[in-house]
């Protein structure tokens, strides 16, 4: 089995926020594969599988901090190089994404919380870049809602994520995948259909 993990935070009013991006990801993601969301591990996470392709989809009911509590509940089943967690980050501009197979938390408490519940950086994970405020608050910025700018971009953004999600399932080689979504030009290469829009 593969686990794949939406790091964010649960309430509804941080739905559309950029801390939340790698949540919605893999809400949205789920739900265009017409897969149905549970609670479980005690409500501390809703729970999605697809038993076709033998993936769980999780997303973490603990807030971002702690988010290390629901993946836990998998390390019997699922290896740490077969979870792929998906989460924001603000070194990255909006619209462009990294893919990697190791390395530390760079500061993202979501990724910290997951590395130390699990013991190691061997975790595969989709940075999906929010940019950095101006001269504005980090925290109010990263709580914040998506800009309209954002918000008309974020289909196609979406849609770019998906596909990688695709093809880390698949099998796809990750220094092929590293190489491919590590393409400055990858999210508007699959808006012209090059990755499979």
């Amino acid at each position: 089995m593969k686990l794949v993990v939406g790091l964010g935070n649960y309430p509804e009013k941080y739905r559309y926020t950029r801390h939340n991006l790698g949540f919605l990801t893999v809400e949205e993601y789920a739900k265009r594969r017409g897969l149905k969301w549970k609670k479980g591990f005690f409500s501390k996470s809703a729970l999605a599988v697809d038993r076709d392709r033998e993936v769980y989809f999780l997303l973490p009911l603990t807030y971002m901090n702690n988010s290390g509590q629901a993946v836990v509940g998998f390390r019997r089943e699922v290896k740490p190089q077969d979870i792929l967690l998906v989460c924001d980050d603000m070194d990255l501009p909006w619209m462009r994404m990294r893919f990697r197979v190791r390395g530390s938390s760079g500061g993202h408490r979501g990724l910290e919380s997951v590395i130390s519940a699990l013991g190691t950086e061997e975790i595969p994970r989709l940075r999906m870049g929010i940019g950095r405020p101006g001269d504005g608050d980090v925290v109010e910025y990263v709580l914040s809602e998506f800009s309209e700018e954002e918000k008309a971009d974020l289909g196609l953004y979406l849609s770019a994520a998906f596909a990688t999600i695709d093809k880390w399932i698949s099998g796809e080689d990750p220094q092929k995948l590293m190489s491919e979504v590590n393409d400055p030009n990858y999210v508007m290469k699959h808006a012209g259909g090059e990755n499979g829009a």
